[in-house]
Formats: structure tokens, sequence, C-alpha cells
């Protein structure tokens, strides 16, 4: 399964990383110019603190974006499936006849995520 993993060379805050993952080297890289430039806004506020505090905070940074947008995405999900149900019970079929086709489509892609 290694054979199947990407192997990319990133550069965050002056350092070199072998990143290994199944993602796409494109995600890998815009992942880890994502942590670099967070780092880099921390050290330019903070030009005091060390590498190891600057990548603790721009983890926190990152991982409080991570659960303020997961957060956003779950609210939005439940008011699209409540406004979905509402109006499945006006239409008179659930709305079945025309999700039988949807949900095929979106199965299918779900399977395909990195």
């Amino acid at each position: 399964m290694d054979e199947l993993r990407n192997r990319v060379t990133v550069t965050i805050f002056n350092e070199e990383y072998v990143i290994r993952g199944d993602a796409r080297e494109e995600h890998i890289r815009a992942v880890a110019r994502r942590v670099d430039q967070r780092m880099r806004e921390i050290a330019a506020q903070r030009p005091n603190l060390s590498v190891s505090r600057i990548a603790v905070l721009a983890a926190l940074n990152l991982a409080d974006e991570l659960v303020r947008l997961t957060e956003q995405h779950e609210r939005v999900v439940g008011l699209l499936e409540r406004e979905w149900e509402r109006r499945g019970a006006t239409a008179g079929d659930g709305g079945r006849a025309e999700t039988k086709s949807d949900s095929r489509g979106a199965g299918g892609a779900a399977g395909t995520g990195a």
C-alpha cells in the first residue's frame, strides 16, 4: 500500500519535510503552505517566541478554524435537512422521486474522497 502514497517534499518555516500521504500532491502542498503561512504570521506578531511555541500556536489556530468550520458545516447540513424534510412533506411523495438519483450520485462521490 505504501507504493500508492504520494511522497512530497515541502518547506515549512524554513525546514524541509517529506510528507507521505494518499492525497494529491497539490493538496499536500496547499496544506503545507497553510501551515507555513500561519507560522509566519505568528512569528511576525511575536518575534521572540521559539519555533516550537510558534508551531503549537499555529496548530491551535488551525484547529480552532477547523472546529469552527465543522460546527458551521453541521449547522448548514441541519438547515438543509430540515428544509428538505419540509419540502418533502408538502410534495406528497416525500420528495423520494427526486432523491433516488440524487442520493446515488452523492453516494458515489462520497466514496471517492481522499
